[in-house]
């Protein structure tokens, strides 16, 4: 019986990480603000040399909160002045793909840092999962036929699909729980807190979680940091931002690595498209065009790109035995 497994085991070895941070808290409760001085502080760790003017330019704002982002630009708080970052409005459809669209289009614009705000149309907004969910019948199993649209979403919004920095931030809403009374045994709603509009499981593929309330205080709902903010509860700020920096830096830049795989698939490929020919670039084409591709070799992940480079080479060398045979 042959293992799965077998060759793939090695040491452990820690990598740079791309954040993936979630701020969840009412309206009110400063999550925007906070997401911009979290930005802020990572890019002013990043490119301790660049001007602030500069700096905010690399932080974007996908905003579907009616551009309420914008009041903070030119405010000052606690000495940090609140510069022009690229600004993104965000209206309805609240799909899934929007929110890709909407994280790309900042990146290419220079952001290293993009702001969803908020999430929580993709759950509950026109054209979000839920409504999707009801397309699908609105039934548990219907679940089954939107789970790869919600593993589309968790790539976007930890930052792994378009490998930006990303700060989501979630509305709540009042939980209730039914129960039933201990004294007469009949069914009453209890009031049992608040829950993020989202996903129950959504804060489990984050790196790092803040609850805020309506004094803008922060506390960690979830911190794999080791212990930078777990039981310490504040107002985030800049500072924060460049802890939080520092921490994803730590260990092997693993995207660097791979771009670099990726780069040279791609001149392999092309190498043997300009040395075989025609139907090497029908091929190539093939893939490009596929309707779950959709891309140029150029743009491809590292994934698709080994497939297509297999390919390639299985028909150049099918190409080049024929004519040896002529």
């Amino acid at each position: 019986m042959s293992n799965r497994f077998k060759g793939k085991i090695r040491r452990a070895k820690r990598h740079k990480l791309i954040a993936a941070i979630g701020l969840i808290g009412p309206s009110g409760s400063g999550k925007t603000l906070s997401a911009l001085r979290l930005a802020y502080g990572m890019m002013k760790a990043k490119y301790p040399d660049l001007s602030d003017e500069e700096i905010w330019a690399k932080i974007g704002v996908a905003d579907t909160e009616h551009e309420r982002s914008l009041i903070y630009e030119g405010m000052v708080f606690d000495g940090l002045k609140i510069g022009q970052f690229q600004f993104l409005p965000f209206d309805p459809p609240y799909d899934v793909e929007s929110y890709d669209q909407a994280q790309q289009a900042l990146k290419e614009m220079g952001c290293e840092v993009v702001i969803l705000d908020s999430i929580s149309h993709a759950w509950e907004g026109t054209g979000g999962l839920l409504e999707l969910q009801q397309h699908y019948g609105g039934d548990f199993r219907s679940w089954m036929k939107v789970n790869p649209t919600y593993k589309h979403f968790i790539d976007v919004v930890t930052g792994v699909k378009n490998r930006v920095h990303t700060i989501n931030t979630m509305r709540t809403k009042q939980d209730y729980q039914v129960e039933r009374s201990e004294v007469d045994g009949k069914i009453q709603i209890k009031k049992v807190g608040l829950k993020p509009v989202m996903r129950d499981s959504l804060e489990y593929e984050m790196q790092l979680v803040f609850t805020l309330d309506m004094a803008n205080v922060a506390t960690a709902a979830k911190d794999n940091t080791g212990g930078i903010f777990q039981g310490k509860p504040r107002i985030l700020s800049e500072e924060d931002g460049e802890l939080i920096y520092k921490w994803l830096e730590e260990g092997e830049d693993l995207y660097a690595k791979q771009e670099e795989e990726r780069q040279a698939f791609i001149q392999m490929i092309r190498g043997l498209e300009q040395e075989v020919g025609e139907e090497i670039s029908k091929l190539i084409s093939s893939f490009e065009n596929h309707p779950s591709v959709q891309m140029a070799v150029e743009d491809m992940p590292l994934e698709w790109l080994e497939r297509v480079h297999k390919a390639v080479v299985q028909k150049a060398d099918q190409v080049k035995q024929k004519g040896e045979d002529n």
